[in-house]
This record gives structure tokens, sequence and C-alpha cells, in this order.
């Protein structure tokens, strides 16, 4: 459990110079992600445990950075759920709340749905609003098996609105590519002007979620 009287020391106003950024964190919900992640020094947790404590340091980053942010939190399984609305970055305890809040929920790996909701929100986020740049941080660990019609759709739709998506796969080494669905997310990240990361350990995964 984070220390939040701690985050809340670090809060620091938005820069007024700059326009929005917009960031959704998209994270895999399924039973696949109670496998476990390595930390240093040994020591392991769950997959999911993993993608939050790495989403937890991305949020106090920005705040220490200052930097000018909008945030949501998305999770998914079988079908997509909003779990906390658009929340200045700065605005630490609600977002960590949300966060810590995220447990695993039903059967399957939906990323069309997870897709579909975060452009969805960035979309009326947009509305009005000086937007420098929307991206949509995907950490998952498994094989795109729900509605995978849509992909292509949704890819266009990011595109039009310049959004990126930046694709963290979570695997152990030597895994199958195809446990995670290598080529799809491949082609999401290009497509869109984001990156395509695949992350072994925390260590990893931390360093992936902060992409630009």
């Amino acid at each position: 459990m984070p220390d939040l009287k701690r985050f809340q020391r670090w809060r620091v106003g938005p820069r007024q110079s700059r326009g929005r950024e917009l960031v959704v964190l998209a994270c895999d919900v399924s039973p696949s992600m109670l496998m476990p992640l390595k930390f240093s020094q040994g020591r392991q947790t769950s997959r999911l445990a993993g993608a939050q404590q790495a989403m937890r340091v991305f949020v106090s980053s920005g705040v220490a950075a200052g930097r000018a942010a909008d945030v949501c939190v998305v999770t998914f399984s079988g079908v997509a759920r909003l779990d906390r609305r658009w929340t200045p970055v700065h605005i630490v305890a609600p977002l960590i709340k949300a966060i810590d809040g995220i447990s695993f929920v039903g059967e399957g790996t939906n990323i069309a749905a997870a897709l579909k909701l975060s452009l969805a929100q960035i979309r009326r986020r947009q509305s009005g609003r000086h937007i420098t740049d929307a991206r949509i941080v995907l950490v998952t660990d498994g094989d795109a098996n729900l509605d995978t019609y849509q992909h292509e759709q949704l890819i266009k739709e990011a595109r039009r609105r310049q959004v990126r998506i930046f694709p963290i796969a979570i695997c152990n080494k030597g895994d199958d590519p195809m446990t995670y669905d290598r080529d799809l997310l491949l082609r999401i990240a290009k497509a869109t002007r984001g990156q395509f990361r695949t992350a072994h350990d925390f260590d990893q995964l931390r360093a992936a979620l902060a992409l630009r």
C-alpha cells in the first residue's frame, strides 16, 4: 500500500503554458494475470500486482515532474470497464485508490473492448480542449480472443484521432509469441506510432510503462 500522504506532499499544480496530455492506463484483469512476475532479489508477485505497482510509479513520477496530464484507468477481461474517470495526475489519491482497487474479473482477453472504451474516453476528453498528446498504455499477458473482428476498425479510429497506443506484453523469457499475440500488438503499435514492449520482470514493466 503506497504512502498517500507522501504522494500528497509531492502534489504540484500542472504547467499552464502547455496543453494537456491524455493517458489511458488499460490493464488486463483476466485470471492469467495471477501468474507470477519476478522482482529484484528473487521476489515474486502476481502479474496484476506488478502492473498495479508500475502504475503507481507512473502516477507518482508524473506528480514529481509537474506534468500537465489527465489520466483515466480502464480494466478488461471478457469486457472492459472504466475504473477511474479522467483525473489530473497531480490529484493523486483517487488515482491511487482506483489502481489499488483493481481486481480479477471474468474470463477472456478482449483487447478490442479495452481499446473501444479507451478511445471513447479520449474522444470525449478531446472535445474543446488543447490536447498535445493522447495515448493508451495497454498492459496484457494474453492472446486477444474476443471481438477480434473489431481490431482494424479501432486501429483506424486511433490513427484518425492521433492516439498513440503502447502495448506491453507481460511474459516469461522463451514464451511462444502467440501466447500474447505478438503480431497483433506489434501491428497496433506500429500503425498508431506507439511502441510495443515485452516485460519479463517488474523493472522492464516499470520502464515500459514510462514510455513517452
